[in-house]
C-alpha cells in the first residue's frame, strides 16, 4: 500500500468528503427509489394484463425500486455503524449491499428480469436467485472469493468474525471506503437500468433526473481519492 493511500485511510479522522458523498448516496437512493416505485404502480401493462401479483403497473420497476430504498437504508446504516466503530454490524450490512449489487447488475444489463424477482416465491428465490446464481448469470463480472470474504466477516456467524469484532479506526475507514465503492456500483447499475427499456425508458428516466448531481458526485470522488485505487477493491 502506497503512502499516500496509507495516510488516508488510517490518519486520525475522517475525510468530510467521505461523509457527505454517503450521505447524499442514501438520500439519492431514498428519493429515487420512492419515486420510481410510484411510477412503477401507476404506470405500464402488467396490471391490465394480470401478471402483476401486487397490482402494479410494473413489476420490474417496483422490483428495482424495492432494491433502491433498501439499498438507501443499508447505507445509512453502514455510515453509522463504521463510525461507531461496530465493525462486525458493518461488515454484515455490506454484505447485504452487494447482493443488492449482484442484482441490479444483474437487471441492468438484462441478465435477469426484476419483475420475475419480485413475483419469485420463497422456493423459486431458493432455487434460481441466490448470489451463486447471480454470479453464473453475470457471467464472471463478479469475484467469488470477494463475496466469500465478506460473507467470513460479516455473513452466517463464523469464527472469522474476531478479523473485524476488535474494530478500531484502521478498520472503520477500511469498510467505510469499501461501502463506498460498493454504492458506486450500484448506483451505475441504477442508472444504467435506466436506459435499457425501449419502452419506458424516458419515464424511468425521469425518476432518476433528481441522481445526475449524485453521479458526477461520485464519479469526481473516484477519479480523485486515492483510495479507491487499493487493489483490495
Amino acid at each position: 500500500m502506497d503512502q499516500q493511500l496509507e495516510t488516508l485511510l488510517f490518519g486520525e479522522g475522517w475525510p468530510e468528503k467521505w461523509l457527505d458523498l454517503i450521505e447524499r448516496m442514501a438520500i439519492g437512493l431514498k428519493e429515487t427509489g420512492s419515486f420510481l416505485s410510484l411510477i412503477g404502480h401507476c404506470v405500464g401493462s402488467d396490471r391490465k394484463s394480470g401478471v402483476s401479483i401486487g397490482g402494479h403497473g410494473s413489476d420490474e420497476a417496483v422490483g428495482v425500486a424495492t432494491l433502491m430504498r433498501s439499498c438507501a437504508s443499508l447505507v445509512v446504516m453502514i455510515k453509522s455503524a463504521a463510525v461507531a466503530d461496530e465493525c462486525y454490524a458493518c461488515a454484515t450490512l455490506l454484505r447485504q449491499l452487494l447482493e443488492i449489487e449482484y442484482l441490479i447488475y444483474c437487471f441492468a444489463n438484462r441478465h435477469k428480469h426484476a419483475a420475475e424477482w419480485l413475483r419469485a416465491s420463497d422456493d423459486e428465490r431458493r432455487k434460481f436467485w441466490q448470489p451463486r446464481h447471480l454470479r453464473e448469470a453475470a457471467d464472471g463480472y463478479f469475484n467469488n472469493e470477494h463475496y466469500g470474504w465478506h460473507c467470513r466477516i460479516g455473513g452466517h456467524p463464523t469464527p472469522d468474525a474476531n478479523m473485524v469484532l476488535n474494530g478500531g479506526l484502521e478498520l472503520q475507514q477500511l469498510l467505510f471506503c469499501d461501502g463506498l465503492m460498493h454504492s458506486r456500483r450500484v448506483w451505475a447499475s441504477f442508472e444504467e437500468w435506466s436506459k435499457s427499456d425501449a419502452d419506458f425508458g424516458q419515464i424511468w428516466q425521469i425518476s432518476f433526473k433528481k441522481g445526475h448531481e449524485l453521479s458526477g458526485k461520485l464519479d469526481e470522488w473516484f477519479e480523485s481519492d486515492p483510495a479507491r485505487l487499493w487493489e483490495g477493491w
